[in-house]
């Protein structure tokens, strides 16, 4: 007896995580006859049963996905489902998740053409980023298509009709059966090593099986990895191949191919025209702008009067000269007082000595004559009512008076009063 017991529920999840995990039950094809169909018309997924003459397998291919067929599928039709097998935990069932339905009348063609195009898609060889722009005029173009019949023809007459500029270099190159790809894939290497500015690989219509070369893996790759910009005009507008996928540009003609790789030259001309006529609009009104500027300044007046500005100007030019040569001489002048500095000092201490020379001696000359000087040498001034007293009729008996003395007053009162 095994040491691990599971339940149910953990049973059915470890067989959903091994479903998931398993490479080729995540991308597988498988073959089988339709039955049960429902297509669910409000959610938009198709619901049906997978069967052969021994089993069954539940299918469903939800909406995101019936969009990119072109059919409805039908009870009884034989086709081949790519998907990825689901478990359904709660119920322990599996089925088929579809997200493309192949016919199988196609046959096993078709199929192994869907596989390669996962493939490559997968690997980024169809990627946008990838793709290299055309040359806008090209001066040759090489072309791998058979030598004879009319694709050739049609590149050329289309080519030389729009841009007769271009020359169109055939290598002539199988396309179909068992040379074809080999062929095709020198004929890009010759044209890597020469100086063609774009390759074009063309050919008409043709069956799935006829097309097939162009749907080589070695050729897909080397159009991937090929240094001049690519164009595929292989089969009719509804024909998609993988050379269409890996080119840089896919035509749906081999004249469209002729028409997307040259410009138009009577639309170059066109533009050219236009664009004359917009230069010289542009230049009439340029010359119209300059002109109205220069009547602007004719009117002027150092255009219409110029003698009389050159006037105003020497006129201005004479006065800023005075005031510049006054400034320049106030200038000198006021350096001319600060370097003569020291001798008017000297000057100025000389009368300054004499000033006080003469003060001294008008200062004797007034001590001299004051009655202070008089009064210190015993004399002495009497007052009445602070009013010199320079008579005795001035005064009488009883009178109040002050005498100034050299070193004080004296107030006395008068006894009596005699005349001399």
């Amino acid at each position: 007896m095994s040491e691990i017991t599971f339940t149910v529920s953990e049973l059915n999840e470890f067989l959903k995580i091994s479903f998931d995990e398993s490479k080729i039950l995540r991308d597988i094809y498988i073959r089988g006859e339709i039955s049960n169909f429902t297509n669910h018309f409000k959610t938009g997924h198709y619901y049906f049963t997978l069967k052969d003459s021994d089993s069954s397998l539940k299918a469903v291919m939800f909406r995101m996905y019936t969009r990119n067929i072109d059919f409805i599928p039908q009870n009884g039709m034989k086709i081949i489902a790519h998907g990825k097998i689901d478990v359904f935990v709660r119920d322990g069932t599996y089925s088929l998740k579809v997200d493309n339905i192949i016919p199988e009348g196609v046959g096993s063609v078709f199929l192994s053409y869907e596989q390669l195009k996962d493939k490559l898609d997968k690997e980024g060889l169809f990627s946008q980023e990838h793709k290299r722009a055309l040359p806008p005029f090209p001066q040759k173009i090489g072309v791998l298509t058979s030598a004879t019949g009319a694709v050739i023809r049609d590149i050329c007459n289309v080519a030389s009709r729009r841009y007769p500029l271009c020359e169109i270099i055939n290598y002539p190159v199988s396309v179909q059966g068992d040379k074809a790809v080999t062929e095709i894939i020198a004929g890009i290497k010759h044209f890597e090593d020469s100086d063609v500015d774009i390759i074009i690989i063309a050919r008409g219509g043709g069956s799935l099986e006829d097309l097939m070369p162009f749907n080589d893996e070695k050729l897909a790759r080397k159009i991937y990895a090929c240094a001049k910009p690519v164009i595929s005009a292989v089969g009719h507008e509804t024909d998609f191949t993988i050379c269409d996928f890996v080119s840089d540009l896919r035509a749906p003609t081999p004249s469209a191919a002729a028409e997307l790789a040259v410009p138009s030259l009577s639309e170059l001309m066109f533009r050219l025209d236009n664009y004359r006529v917009q230069i010289k609009n542009s230049i009439t009104d340029l010359i119209d702008r300059k002109n109205r500027e220069i009547s602007q300044l004719s009117q002027k007046s150092v255009l219409s009067k110029p003698f009389a500005v050159i006037d105003e100007i020497e006129k201005n030019i004479n006065v800023y000269s005075e005031l510049l040569k006054n400034n320049i001489n106030n200038i000198f002048e006021y350096k001319k007082k600060v370097l003569d500095g020291y001798d008017i000092n000297n000057k100025m201490t000389q009368i300054i000595n004499i000033k006080k020379l003469k003060l001294a001696e008008l200062t004797h000359k007034t001590e001299a004559l004051s009655p202070l000087s008089v009064i210190s040498r015993g004399y002495s001034v009497v007052y009445k009512n602070d009013i010199i007293v320079n008579d005795v009729i001035q005064l009488g008996a009883d009178d109040e008076i002050r005498i100034r003395m050299s070193n004080g007053n004296v107030i006395a009162e008068v006894k009596e009063v005699e005349q001399i």
